[in-house]
């Protein structure tokens, strides 16, 4: 009899089971017959943009909710080699990998590591998050330079390699990008612009002429001049008699950035900069590596513009040298 009373137990336990696995699926079907009639709101790929940009906007410190200011930097810099061929973009609705010698955007310390390190956006990506036209994003923009790469966090080895920092033409392009947009934001804010020093000023942008004359410029070390008036020159000439000389700006500067106007173009930066690239693989690849198209272009592009697109394609490397005196006291 006992037995009998225990399996009669088992039989109700069984029973009640499938009750609740019924009323489960009831359940469950009703959620979904729910559901069918009253959808939930799609998270659109514009909302997904939007949390982005407000959650760039706390990783820095300038949303209203956020805490004080933090020091994130946006390094602009050269994608290195690697052995994944490539960096994955963070933009939310971008699959594509920045590939290997393409310009980037860095941003220092990120936002997705619990070790800080950089997240990595294609630049036309990242201008889609923020507005370089307003100076709480734009004074966060650094180029990586030979004078500025410390800042960057890198160890090194990358920096003696010269991984990470922009060739010539791109600094000099993203350095004058810069200036145009700063003298614009301080036109449309009613802040007085200083103007640059005459001989600053020469040596900017007409260093490389066969009209330049060469002058002194204060607080300028041997160093930089020597690199700014011939490496980093942005004009080409072939002498004296030369009515058409190359200008890098004039040629690659995506705008003239005459009027404020101009502040509400989102992609100058990455225009210029892609501009620049195509340039230099032009320049640099042989005939055979090119397609029909190709050929045809970098035959357009002359002798002199290929001349000067090569030499400002190099990267400018940090003064070891100078860095090591100075750290002993010595004068370089």
């Amino acid at each position: 009899m006992p037995r009998k009373r225990k399996n009669h137990s088992r039989n109700v336990e069984s029973e009640d089971r499938a009750a609740e696995l019924e009323r489960r699926w009831q359940l469950a079907r009703e959620m979904e017959e729910r559901f069918e009639e009253h959808p939930l709101p799609e998270y659109t790929e514009a909302e997904r943009i939007e949390d982005s940009k407000l959650a760039l906007s706390n990783h820095i410190g300038i949303d209203e909710h956020s805490g004080p200011p933090n020091t994130v930097l946006f390094f602009v810099e050269l994608a290195p080699s690697s052995s994944q061929r490539g960096s994955g973009c963070r933009f939310v609705t971008c699959d594509k990998k920045i590939d290997e010698g393409n310009y980037r955007i860095a941003v220092y310390p990120g936002m997705y590591s619990m070790y800080g390190s950089a997240d990595f956006y294609h630049v036309g990506c990242f201008e889609k998050l923020v507005d370089f036209s307003k100076v709480e994003y734009f004074n966060h923009l650094q180029p990586v330079t030979r004078r500025t790469v410390a800042l960057r966090g890198l160890k090194g080895s990358s920096i003696c390699d010269g991984n990470y920092m922009l060739d010539g033409g791109a600094e000099r392009l993203v350095l004058e990008w810069m200036a145009s947009m700063e003298r614009l934001i301080a036109q449309r804010d009613g802040v007085h612009d200083e103007p640059l020093d005459p001989a600053f000023s020469d040596l900017l942008y007409r260093a490389g002429s066969s009209s330049y004359r060469p002058k002194e410029v204060k607080g300028m070390t041997h160093s930089e001049y020597r690199l700014l008036s011939g490496p980093l020159a942005p004009i080409e000439s072939d002498g004296p008699e030369d009515d058409e000389e190359w200008d890098l700006f004039k040629e690659f500067m995506s705008m003239d950035f005459r009027g404020v106007e101009d502040l509400k173009e989102p992609h100058s930066l990455s225009r210029t900069l892609s501009a620049w690239r195509t340039a230099k693989i032009l320049a640099s690849y042989d005939e055979d590596r090119l397609t029909e198209k190709g050929k045809e272009t970098k035959k357009n592009l002359g002798e002199k513009a290929i001349r000067a697109i090569r030499r400002l394609s190099s990267i400018p490397m940090p003064d070891f040298q100078a860095a090591f005196l100075r750290s002993l006291g010595t004068k370089a």
